[in-house]
């Protein structure tokens, strides 16, 4: 489903498109569904603690970046979304931020993340170089294939 388009430079256009298909319908039910749990058992247990409102805001913006990254039908829509699980995920795991041991852990995280970040977006300018696109396949042809047609 396109909605609009995110940036275009010349050749390169990336929309903010959405897809629905299997899977993603799939992956859609498992994410709406366990942060629906997620926000059923947090509203009981977090209830009186303070923060309470912030760690709503941290928990959906989570769940928000993963229903981006499940149905982005571009690579740079899913990198979109998958950062923003990083940072979530951070925020997260230190959410309890005046206990050292919450820091370090949530440094950590940031840090091991970031990494890992780097490496894929040096796999998508590859892919893009590679391919001209950073359009996901939708006919089955993904991956070596994908490169052999060109």
């Amino acid at each position: 489903m396109p909605l609009w388009t995110w940036m275009s430079v010349g050749d390169f256009n990336v929309g903010f498109n959405l897809v629905l298909d299997g899977l993603s319908l799939t992956m859609l039910s498992v994410v709406t569904g366990v942060g629906f749990l997620i926000h059923m058992f947090a509203s009981w247990y977090m209830r009186g603690e303070e923060g309470y409102s912030r760690f709503f805001a941290y928990t959906n913006l989570f769940i928000a970046s993963m229903v981006v990254l499940v149905l982005a039908d571009n690579l740079l829509l899913m990198y979109l979304g998958w950062e923003g699980v990083g940072l979530c995920s951070y925020l997260l795991i230190g959410f309890y931020y005046t206990d050292p041991k919450n820091g370090a852990a949530a440094m950590k995280a940031f840090v091991v993340t970031r990494v890992g970040d780097v490496f894929l977006a040096f796999a998508l300018f590859i892919l893009y170089n590679e391919l001209g696109t950073l359009k996901l396949p939708r006919n089955g042809r993904t991956g070596a294939c994908a490169l052999r047609s060109r």
